[in-house]
């Protein structure tokens, strides 16, 4: 299934973590976040790598994050 901006997605991500040194700024986030919103790509293809690169630049202590997503559309 290929999911169009036309009949879009939504979801929840919650990012919980114990910083070393570094914290991320909410609208930098927010910032990131929407530069992948308008590909067509499944949540997984998109959190992953987010939970990645959170890890390689911040190196935090302890890091957990959840992705709840909401399918919205038609069928294919």
């Amino acid at each position: 299934m290929v999911r169009s901006p036309d009949r879009p997605d939504f979801a929840t991500l919650v990012i919980d973590y114990v910083p070393k040194g570094w914290m991320v700024e909410v609208q930098v986030l927010k910032l990131y976040l929407n530069s992948s919103r308008n590909t067509a790509v499944f949540h997984e293809d998109c959190t992953l790598p987010l939970r990645k690169k959170i890890v390689e630049l911040l190196e935090p202590r302890w890091l957990a994050s959840v992705a709840i997503s909401i399918p919205r559309g038609g069928r294919d």
